[in-house]
């Protein structure tokens, strides 16, 4: 976790003897160009951890260089390794439960098919079979009227031939044998008053299955219903999936915070902790110095700071090579004025407000290290 603040260390130190030669060298500068004399300087970070915990170890020392992304310290990961580990089982768990339930659904599904294959069959064979029952009845009927008015001829003939026997007009045997055709007759009739029945029988038979589609289409419906629950099921299963995976994320973050790296490249000025110690959140434990972007820091007397633009381009000679001069250029000017610390060393001086100024160098330093001293060359106007 890191916390950004400029650097201020020595600054007031340097500032009474830079303040007095920048201020001697503005004034006695002919023609107009600013010097600014300085210390070679990098922006600070603290560098802090998010979670509290009992330092393992720590990898790095003052004064060591380091590469972004490089381990400087680790916590004892327990406790959140056990977190962890936790919700790894909590999310397998949740995954297989929605599996489970995820595969209710196929085997429903089928049923449901199967059963719409079943419904449409039945009544299609309800159909046929009330369509032929009906037949059949009919037929029936038409046989029994027949047999019937038959059974009612053979009764008046019958009749008729005893009358003319009794009298001596017609033959005894003729006589007979109509009483024996009514008796033929009758049991024609009686077969086929059976067969009606029976074809009323197989008729209410035939529509009675009709209901059998019925029956299946209320089976389709609980079946459906029982899908819709199911479904319910797998939106509550993959929820759960979701709200596992996020401890998991949580739990691996946690364990991923333990291990504290560099946000830059940068150099360790400062180490605040030793392994077996406990920290808090927050808590400053290491602090670098961001040498991506080194500039130089110096003081400009506020009567020249107008002078100054952010952006300008300026030569900074380094007091360890003042004859490789380096190209920078104005980085920052601070907002606010200061009065030169009671230590510098001429009483005029003491009294004079100056502006903080940063001259960025090169991406390349070269032989620029943190701490040289150093002396800034701009002119005025000058982009």
């Amino acid at each position: 976790m890191p916390l950004h603040r400029p650097t201020l260390a020595g600054a007031l130190v340097l500032l009474a003897l830079w303040t007095a030669g920048c201020e001697q060298s503005a004034r006695s500068n002919p023609d107009g160009e600013i010097r600014i004399a300085g210390r070679v300087e990098g922006d600070e970070t603290s560098v802090a951890a998010k979670t509290p915990g009992r330092v393992l170890e720590v990898a790095v020392r003052e004064g060591d260089e380091v590469r972004a992304g490089q381990m400087l310290l680790r916590l004892e990961a327990t406790q959140a390794a056990a977190r962890r580990e936790q919700a790894e089982a909590g999310l397998r768990a949740a995954r297989e439960q929605a599996e489970t339930v995820r595969l209710r659904l196929p085997t429903l599904e089928e049923k449901l098919r199967q059963l719409e294959i079943q419904k449409r069959q039945a009544e299609l064979d309800a159909a046929g079979r009330v369509a032929a029952g009906e037949g059949q009845l009919a037929a029936a009927q038409a046989d029994l009227a027949r047999a019937e008015a038959e059974l009612g001829q053979a009764r008046s003939d019958a009749n008729r031939f005893r009358i003319l026997a009794d009298k001596g007009a017609a033959p005894e045997q003729i006589a007979e044998q109509m009483a024996s055709k009514v008796k033929a007759t009758e049991a024609v009739v009686e077969a086929a008053r059976r067969q009606v029945s029976s074809a009323e029988g197989a008729l209410e038979v035939a529509k009675a299955a009709r209901s059998n589609a019925a029956l299946l289409e209320a089976e389709k419906t609980a079946l459906r219903r029982q899908m819709d629950e199911v479904q319910g099921a797998v939106r509550v299963a993959e929820e759960g999936v979701a709200a596992s995976r996020a401890q998991l994320e949580q739990a691996s973050a946690e364990v991923d915070d333990l291990a504290v790296t560099a946000p830059f490249r940068g150099l360790v000025v400062t180490r605040s902790v030793e392994p077996g110690q406990v920290i808090a959140p927050g808590q400053p434990l290491l602090t670098l110095v961001d040498t991506s972007q080194l500039y130089l820091r110096g003081y400009v007397p506020q009567e020249r700071i107008g002078q100054v633009e952010v952006g300008a381009p300026a030569q900074v000679a380094l007091d360890a090579d003042p004859d490789r001069p380096l190209e920078g250029r104005v980085l920052r000017v601070d907002p606010e004025t200061m009065f030169t610390p009671e230590n510098t060393y001429f009483q005029d001086d003491r009294v004079r407000q100056v502006v903080g100024v940063k001259i960025a160098l090169p991406a390349d330093p070269g032989p620029a290290k943190l701490g040289m001293t150093g002396e800034a060359r701009l002119r005025p106007g000058a982009r």
